[in-house]
């Protein structure tokens, strides 16, 4: 099962965004899943709650960038199917700040920008 995931993996670090994956593999990582909204739940809620991509929170650094990597590190040993199937989408099914969490002045244009900028974060975190 693993070698099938790392598998995954690597095909979508290659082409983020797939949208296909052979049947057995998504039910294996499915059941991975599973298993860790069973085993690990408070690791899946961390993966939900990234900071870096909290606009709250990077919009007020020196740099302002979205940035993920440092929190998915300590996550990747027991939150690894949530991050595979994360990877696997597009786009990623990932709970982003809703428009009113950002500054009221921003135009949509900005406000699109800052979006893609948090979904490459997101994968490149994902991957690294």
């Amino acid at each position: 099962m693993i070698a099938h995931l790392y598998a995954v993996l690597c095909a979508a670090s290659a082409a983020p965004a797939s949208p296909t994956m052979p049947a057995e593999w998504q039910a294996e990582l499915t059941a991975a899943v599973t298993a860790a909204e069973r085993d690990a739940p408070a690791a899946g809620e961390a993966l939900r709650r990234l900071r870096g991509l909290d606009p709250a929170h990077y919009l007020s650094r020196r740099r302002p960038d979205p940035e993920v990597g440092r929190e998915l590190k300590p996550l990747a040993e027991v939150a690894w199917p949530w991050m595979l199937e994360l990877l696997r989408q597009d786009p990623p099914a990932y709970p982003f700040a809703p428009r009113d969490a950002y500054p009221t002045a921003l135009s949509p244009a900005a406000f699109a920008e800052l979006r893609a900028r948090e979904v490459a974060a997101l994968r490149v975190g994902l991957i690294g």
